[in-house]
Order: structure tokens, then C-alpha cells, then sequence
């Protein structure tokens, strides 16, 4: 859930959902909190990945406040898109500036490894993972990472 630009990671999206056994047509989906970090001005010195900001990224920067302002702005007509047309729209759009999409990648859930290509995500938002074999691996949690070359 890291967000990336130009292969440096410029911040990070976080999703803790709650859930509970419905009937067969409710959604058992009861509330999902979203945390989200973003380098604005600066980002850390010595970080686990490649960093840069909003700033250092070319972005003038006038405050945090209209940084807020504009994120949520665009979340809301994101939401609106996926309310009113679906979730297909949004992730063509998410398809559309993807990183690395076709290349090699590892994923890492717990002490498990899975090789091949990202292949973006599907219909319910897993990331697809080719495999060697041709199979596609639909994935819903797990450390990504992204393979030079």
C-alpha cells in the first residue's frame, strides 16, 4: 500500500476493516478506518526503501492544509465514481499509472514466497500475480516487492 513516485515510495495507505457474518444478500463489511502518511516537505534521512516528497517530487508545495484539501477532494470523487459506476472505472484508473505493472515480483505472506508478474489487480482488488506456471495468484495481503530489471 505504498504510494510511489518515480520508484521512491512518497508515503503509505493503511486499511483496518471490521467485518461480521450477514445473511446471504447483506454486507457484512461493518466500518473501514484509513490511515495515510505522505512526505510533503521532507522525508526520512534513513528509510527502509528509496523516499522522496511532495517537494523534493516537483510539487509546489503552498500547505498541508490544501494538500488535505485536495486529497480529499479526490477521494470523494473517487468514491463517487465507485458508488455510482462500480468498482471497474477506479481500477482502470488505478491500472492506468500502476508501477512495474508485468514486471517481475516477489510477495511475501508470512514464511511463504510467491514469484512471477504483477498483473495489476482484479475485480475485488487483489493483486495478480502470473506465475511461472501460467497460473494467476490473487493475493490479498502480503509484503510486495518489486524486482529490477
Amino acid at each position: 500500500n505504498d504510494i510511489l513516485h518515480n520508484g521512491k515510495k512518497l508515503g503509505g495507505v493503511l486499511l483496518e476493516s471490521f467485518t461480521t457474518p450477514m445473511e446471504h444478500d447483506q454486507d457484512p463489511l461493518q466500518w473501514v478506518v484509513i490511515g495515510l502518511g505522505l512526505n510533503i516537505d521532507a522525508h526520512p534521512a534513513e528509510a527502509r526503501f528509496p523516499a522522496t516528497s511532495l517537494r523534493e517530487s516537483g510539487v509546489e508545495i503552498i500547505s498541508a492544509k490544501i494538500v488535505l484539501s485536495r486529497f480529499i477532494y479526490n477521494f470523494i470523487h473517487a468514491y463517487d465514481t465507485w458508488a455510482s459506476e462500480g468498482f471497474e472505472p477506479v481500477r482502470k484508473a488505478w491500472h492506468d499509472i500502476a508501477y512495474r505493472l508485468g514486471h517481475p515480483t516477489d510477495v511475501l505472506m508470512g514464511d511463504q514466497l510467491y514469484q512471477g508478474a504483477f498483473q495489476g489487480i482484479d475485480e475485488l482488488g487483489r493483486l495478480l500475480l502470473q506465475q511461472s506456471d501460467g497460473k494467476l495468484k490473487a493475493i490479498t495481503a502480503g509484503d510486495v516487492l518489486f524486482k529490477e530489471g
